[in-house]
């Protein structure tokens, strides 16, 4: 009976700490993500700031309807692509126009005529996360199944190059996903506001934990 007793009590003990370490990262796992899927963008359409919080650089919008030829490089949603159009696609962040604090993530379908690949870059331009495609080419009629998914992942990405054929004309991507850790919208706790309320919380569990576990009860008062 004791044992038991000391288990009970012993968990009770550990709860705070539990409920700390399982809570008190709740805002840094909140993340948001924006897809583009360029079908708001009619075909032969040169991105470049028509999207708020992302810049491009050699980037065309394609559709099946006009200068795609889905037939071999099917779009993976809906009718448009953007193009590689003269040279590797760039895009860069602007995290205030995203309300980010940092990127964290990029993905994209990929369907190509020459091997990509695709960086991650960092603000002073260095590479800090990469993919590159699993084929040479995976256009319908190479066998290859079209629209191949890669992803980077990295802490702060300010930046993507994407590279095909140097000359460009050699890759689509449908549906760009960007992952990022939003900006803190006023009434949002700070980090340190979250581990007082937190440790708050973990003080009242504790002490119901201890009432149910141990068999606690309140003190009866008893006139003098």
């Amino acid at each position: 009976m004791r044992d038991k007793k000391t288990k009970k009590q012993t968990f009770a003990r550990l709860l705070p700490t539990v409920v700390l370490a399982a809570l008190s990262s709740a805002p840094a796992l909140y993340s948001a993500q924006l897809t583009l899927d360029f079908e708001a963008f009619s075909d032969l359409t040169e991105l470049t700031t028509q999207v708020p919080g992302l810049t491009f650089v050699n980037g065309t919008v394609i559709t099946s309807t006009g200068s795609l030829f889905a037939d071999e490089a099917p779009p993976f949603s809906g009718i448009a692509v953007l193009l590689d159009a003269g040279g590797p696609i760039g895009i860069t962040f602007q995290l205030a126009q995203l309300k980010a604090l940092s990127v964290t993530g990029v993905s994209a379908y990929f369907t190509y005529v020459s091997a990509v690949t695709f960086e991650a870059l960092a603000a002073d331009g260095s590479v800090i996360g990469s993919a590159t495609s699993a084929f040479s080419e995976n256009f319908v009629s190479s066998g290859n199944a079209p629209n191949e998914l890669l992803e980077v992942v990295a802490p702060d990405i300010r930046a993507l190059r994407i590279t095909g054929d140097l000359a460009g004309g050699s890759v689509t991507l449908d549906d760009l996903t960007v992952t990022f850790e939003p900006g803190r919208l006023s009434g949002v706790p700070e980090p340190q506001a979250w581990i007082l309320m937190l440790g708050g919380i973990a003080a009242l569990c504790s002490r119901q934990a201890v009432r149910r576990l141990c068999g606690a009860r309140q003190p009866t008062r008893t006139g003098v």
